[in-house]
């Protein structure tokens, strides 16, 4: 991130004032941002054993790209908020 440094001299208390403002709403715009929170990942197991659903459905679900999913190493992540919002009937995949 750049740093910037201004040196301003005004005699109008109105300009003065607006300045001062204009710099504020740069300073909050310019404010770090929180951290994203990760999204729960399951495995397929996981995600089988916790929604009741077989593990072979889950399977499908993922190698059909209906719920969304990452591979770790030879692992399917599932994402947690796909597979409920499929399962509610959303289908977000």
């Amino acid at each position: 991130m750049a740093k910037i440094e201004l040196t301003l001299t005004v005699e109008d208390g109105a300009v003065k004032a607006m300045l001062a403002e204009l710099l504020e709403a740069v300073r909050e715009s310019t404010a770090p941002t929180p951290a994203v929170t990760s999204a729960s990942m399951l495995t397929i197991k996981e995600a089988a054993e916790k929604y009741g659903i077989s593990h072979d459905f889950m399977r499908k679900l993922v190698l059909r790209h209906e719920v969304r999913h990452v591979m770790a190493g030879k692992k399917y992540l599932v994402n947690e908020a796909s597979l409920a919002g499929y399962l509610e009937g959303k289908h977000p995949g």
